[in-house]
This record gives structure tokens, sequence and C-alpha cells, in this order.
């Protein structure tokens, strides 16, 4: 028995041995460890998945820093900062897998999706280790820890700030941001006098909208919030051509939680074309195009002008493949790849159509469901 208590504690020493007590960024730099973080899809609790192997023949504690970086592969997807100060002990050859807090440092970018991949950086420097540390030393993951972040990185307003739920950290922040921005100081007494209930959440959504369009038109898209107030417009008037088209769109905020933000694609006459509410609680779930092989033959009986027209299961029109092109008598090949994203439907049809508008020849096509 006292040669099991003897193992343990050499065990336990060999586990708490400061020489084996390493930063993450200094422990990845001497290839200790290896790191792979991706996204689980939004921000704050759980937004970032760390799996953390230890190379070593030894056991590993490797500490987290609040403050630490990570840098997205895309350059459209907003970086991270994590607001954890954990330990991770790590035995010899283990692998462990931990999800942590984290906070956008790029407000106009996108969301992160689920299996965005990240590539650890280093800490912050000057403020924003600072209000790394303070929430990480306070257990502050809220959307005031996020709006603090972005009143440093994006120069955002510091109205979401003020918070309710800890008005001690709340201030500690907003004094720490005042001086950074060279602004005057809040006085505390007046946080506590009026303590704003906490209602605020960080509304981060991303989407991709897809819009098929029959024909060539001029396309206006933007963010709107559910009152119709204008957020962000991509672009106004745009032409594009007929086919497939996928728009990457996404909000990042900070807002009472009854606030809704809607994606719209109209055409120059102000009719939507697409239309999608931006769900902060909806995982992202990227557009995936599809190809269909078209290969069929039909008659031309008279000299004319023809229409091939695509239509899908439920009879919608989908897409002119061509339009008014004249034809003269015989057999005609249709050889093409039609792309679309509309994976709910079971087949399309693909329909000749003559200049008064009959149908010379039908084609059903099933897609790849």
């Amino acid at each position: 028995m006292k040669i099991l208590i003897v193992t343990l504690l050499t065990g336990l020493f060999h586990y708490t041995n400061a020489s084996d007590t390493l930063k993450l960024n200094q422990a990845l730099k001497l290839r200790n460890i290896q790191i792979t973080a991706r996204a689980n899809g939004g921000l704050g609790e759980d937004a970032l998945k760390l799996i953390i192997k230890n190379n070593l023949r030894r056991p590993l504690l490797i500490e987290l820093d609040p403050g630490t970086q990570f840098r997205s592969e895309n350059p459209e997807v907003q970086d991270l900062i994590i607001f954890e100060d954990e330990v991770i002990a790590l035995a010899p050859r283990e692998q462990k897998e931990l999800n942590v807090y984290a906070a956008c440092t790029q407000l106009s970018n996108l969301g992160p999706g689920a299996e965005d991949m990240y590539q650890m950086g280093s800490v912050a420097e000057s403020v924003l280790a600072e209000v790394a540390a303070i929430v990480a030393r306070n257990d502050f993951k809220n959307s005031t820890a996020q709006a603090a972040v972005w009143a440093i990185t994006d120069n955002n307003p510091t109205q979401g700030l003020h918070n309710g739920d800890n008005v001690d950290v709340t201030w500690e922040l907003a004094t720490l941001i005042a001086r950074h921005k060279s602004l005057q100081l809040p006085e505390k007494e007046q946080f506590f006098a009026n303590p704003l209930p906490f209602r605020r959440i960080v509304y981060s959504a991303r989407k991709d909208l897809v819009y098929h369009a029959p024909e060539p038109f001029k396309g206006t898209l933007a963010i709107y919030k559910n009152d119709g107030e204008l957020v962000r417009e991509y672009f106004n008037n745009k032409f594009y051509e007929n086919g497939l088209h996928f728009y990457s769109i996404g909000i990042n905020n900070i807002v009472e939680e009854n606030t809704q933000y809607i994606a719209r694609l109209t055409d120059e006459n102000d009719e939507v074309l697409a239309e999608h509410t931006l769900d902060p609680s909806e995982a992202y779930v990227p557009a995936k195009e599809e190809i269909l092989s078209v290969n069929f033959e039909y008659a031309v009986r008279k000299k004319g002008v023809y229409d091939l027209v695509v239509f899908d299961d439920k009879e919608n029109l989908v897409e002119y493949i061509y339009k008014d092109r004249p034809l003269t008598p015989g057999y005609r090949s249709a050889k093409f790849n039609f792309i679309y994203a509309q994976r709910e439907v079971e087949f399309f049809v693909f329909k000749v159509i003559d200049s008064e508008g009959n149908f010379t020849h039908e084609q059903k096509i099933l897609t790849k469901r």
C-alpha cells in the first residue's frame, strides 16, 4: 500500500512540475504540441473548438492565455479572440478537445460557420489583452464582453457596455476603453444609480442566399431590420446573367433580444426575388451547387423561333437556356450541364416552346437526391 501511495504522489509531482508547464504559443513553437482550431458556428460560448495533441512522451500542462488570437483561413470570415485562462493537463501522446469562448475582432466580416478553420496567432497587445484578462478573471463571458472588443477593434459605440448584471465589471471595462479612446471617464455612481437590465444578445448570423435567375436582371442586395430600416447594402442595381447565383451575407451586432434582420434581393422594379431571415440560432450551411447532365434530342417541325425553358417539379420557372432562337426543321440535340442548388427538387422538366407558346418537346430529368 505504501508503494502505491509513493507512485501516485510521484505521478502527481511529475504532472505539476513547473518545467512541464508551457504557454500555448510557447508549446506550439517548440513543437511539443499540435493544434487544430475550427469554428463550431457563431460567436460566444463554445464558439471555437481546439484539438490539442501532446507530441511528447511525458505529460504537459498547457496554459491558455486570455487574449490569444486565432486567424481565419477564409479572409471573408472574422478572426476570433478567446477569453479563457484554463490549464490543460495532457498525458504523454494524449489528444484533447475543448470548446472555448471566443469573440469576434472584425465586425464587418462574416460570422464563422461550423468547420471554418483557424490558425493560432499571438496574444493581443495592450488594451485588447487587458479586456480579455478582465473578462476571464471575472468569468464575464456575454454580449458586453463582445461589445468591449468591438469598441476597440472596430471603433463601435460604447453604449452596449452598460450591463446591469455586474455593474463593477461593466464599469471597469467602460473605464479602460474610455482611457484608450481618450473619452470622458464614466462615473461609477451613474452605473449603480441606473443599472440597465441585461437584455442584449450577440446577433451573429450568416447565410448563403441563393437565387436562380430565369433571365438576366439588375439586382439590389441589402440587409434590413424587421422595421424596414436599411442596415447594409451589398450592391445596387447590378447586372447579372441568368443562371444560378450565390450571395454570402451576414450580420454581427449587439442588439435587443427582439431584433430581427432580413436579407433581401430585389430587381430594378423593387420586386422581391429572394428573401431570408438571418437567424443567429441557425447554423451556417454553405449552399452547394449540383450539376445535372442534360442530353436529349428533339424535332423541329417548322421554321421559327424557339425557347428552351427549365421548370422544377412544382412547375415553377427556373431558367431560359435560350430564348427566341431561330431554328429550321430537323432533329436537334440539347447537350449541356445544368447547374442548380434546389436540393429539395426531385426532377426538372426541359421544354422546347415555339413562338405561339406550344410545347413541342418535354424532357424530364431526375436530380441527384
